[in-house]
């Protein structure tokens, strides 16, 4: 039924992880339609997958789906214009940076308009997807990738992006690691490995904690006078933390185009 088919439109690795998500080891997987873009990864997506097959263009995604996934780059939403849509119709934009007033209106007439925060985690079930607002044909899809996680407010759905893109920072910071390592002998493939693995130990728990403290975590990091304490502290005393928060905001001021500021910072509801 075209109701309860899935159709996707943009098929890069995201897409890859939602449709892999819905599908490997699954009884009953969804049906689900993908635009030719990325025409490699939706033929092997197709190959593997019985249930998934290819659309000659974007608008046979549309007219043949229910529920429709935008998986775009922001710079590729020209490929929404022109495209005829239906009230009945659920769409779920994974675009960053695209609110929901423009979302709702480029794919009017469709009344459903939902966006998500899946990341690529979705293709093993285990990640609860944040979602606004937690509409019934959207929670449905995400429900099978590991769970929904229902946004209350948009200027909390568009902080999330902003917080969930941080994870580049991280591998510089381990890079610098490594490079010290470097320096003083190892050899570089030791040096990463050593990095890796201390890291992994460290935040692999954090996978299965529903809550984790994370200052609590710093304390049982950090013994007094040990190196984890030197570390943290200079990093506080050189205004590392302070400088995160600053650049975070300017991206999210960035991403929203300033406009929580202009509102006065308040959420909508």
């Amino acid at each position: 039924m075209t109701s309860a088919r899935i159709g996707i439109l943009g098929t890069g690795s995201l897409a890859a992880a939602i449709v892999t998500g819905l599908s490997r080891d699954v009884t009953d997987p969804p049906e689900i339609v993908l635009s030719p873009r990325g025409a490699s990864t939706s033929a092997r997506l197709a190959a593997e997958f019985a249930q998934v097959r290819v659309a000659a263009d974007n608008q046979e995604v549309v007219d043949e789906s229910g529920t429709v996934l935008l998986c775009l780059r922001q710079g590729d939403l020209g490929v929404l214009d022109g495209l005829t849509w239906r009230a009945e119709q659920t769409v779920v934009s994974a675009v960053a940076g695209l609110g929901h007033e423009e979302l709702a209106r480029v794919v009017a007439p469709a009344a459903q308009v939902a966006r998500a925060v899946p990341i690529m985690a979705v293709a093993t079930r285990t990640w609860a997807t944040p979602l606004r607002p937690a509409l019934p044909g959207a929670a449905a899809v995400f429900e099978r990738t590991g769970g929904v996680l229902p946004v209350e407010t948009d200027k909390q759905f568009d902080a999330i992006y902003t917080g969930l893109g941080t994870i580049a920072p991280l591998f510089d910071y381990l890079a610098t690691i490594e490079a010290f390592l470097v320096d003083h002998g190892l050899p570089s493939d030791g040096a990463r490995t050593l990095v890796a693995q201390n890291i992994s130990a460290a935040l692999g728990p954090l996978g299965e904690a529903s809550a984790p403290d994370f200052a609590e975590l710093v304390r049982e990091h950090a013994p007094v006078g040990g190196g984890n304490d030197q570390l943290a502290t200079l990093l506080r005393q050189s205004a590392v933390p302070g400088q995160t928060r600053a650049a975070l905001d300017e991206v999210f001021r960035r991403q929203t185009s300033g406009r929580w500021a202009e509102a006065g910072g308040n959420g909508s509801p």
